[in-house]
């Protein structure tokens, strides 16, 4: 739980010891298999967070440590930091990614690339945007749904974040896709997904049984060559011009 005071939030000695404890009493063992930090913390100084990280980990209460939401620099200095301390490194990153968003591949998976690390993936079928409710032509989102409540609440996967040219495009590839192969838009984009570099798991937010029996339809079979290329070409980002779009001329993620 967060409080006020400075040790109820962030990733400082005292509040990781105590959130652990607490998730240890609530899911009643002895220890966690998987431990992540949520995002980076500017107040507290690295040195410390992964000091009582390894820590957990030589007490036998965490098996293995990873990250969530952090920025290229902010990762690789967490990998090198740890390396030069000799303390237990990440072995995962935890970020969104989906046909729709990509821009990880500018510098988050090339660290996970060259340090070793596997991915896992949150909001992989873009916060409803690739469940087959939302396609090309509609001029608002279906009344009632994920993405109606996005755009009343002000989530990030709004209809007015995503409803663009770029958007549709993809949708379009995508549809037609699912129709070759006859597997449903969400098997399509997880098969995708799960077929990246990198790319270890997808963490599906299936709310009925049915949902989840179609989300679990995207294994036993693959995209051919041809497939992933027409989806990554119609998906890929566009980079700023430096430095990411100057050093795509000699470095291409696909």
């Amino acid at each position: 739980a967060t409080g006020q005071g400075v040790n109820d939030v962030g990733l400082s000695r005292v509040h990781i010891l105590k959130a652990v404890e607490a998730s240890l009493r609530r899911l009643q063992t002895d220890h966690i298999d998987l431990y992540q930090v949520h995002c980076w913390d500017h107040r507290t100084p690295l040195e410390e967070t992964l000091s009582v990280l390894d820590t957990l980990v030589r007490d036998g209460k965490v098996r293995y440590l990873g990250v969530c939401n952090h920025a290229g620099w902010q990762l690789q200095k967490a990998l090198d930091k740890a390396q030069c301390m000799g303390r237990t490194q990440y072995v995962c990153l935890q970020a969104l990614y989906n046909l729709l968003d990509r821009y990880l591949e500018w510098d988050l998976i090339p660290v996970c690339e060259s340090e070793g690390l596997g991915l896992l993936c949150w909001s992989p079928l873009g916060g409803g945007w690739l469940t087959g409710t939302i396609r090309p032509g509609m001029n608002a989102p279906p009344e009632g749904g994920r993405i109606d409540q996005a755009e009343k609440g002000g989530w990030s996967e709004s209809w007015t974040n995503y409803d663009c040219a770029d958007t549709w495009q993809i949708l379009t590839e995508f549809f037609a896709v699912a129709e070759e192969v006859e597997k449903s838009p969400p098997q399509v984009a997880l098969r995708w997904l799960l077929q990246r570099p990198v790319v270890t798991s997808a963490i599906m937010g299936a709310e009925t049984m049915e949902q989840l029996e179609d989300n679990l339809g995207a294994n036993g079979w693959s995209l051919d060559k041809s497939q992933m290329e027409r989806l990554n070409a119609v998906s890929k980002k566009k980079p700023p011009r430096y430095p990411y779009g100057f050093l795509d001329r000699f470095i291409d993620v696909d």
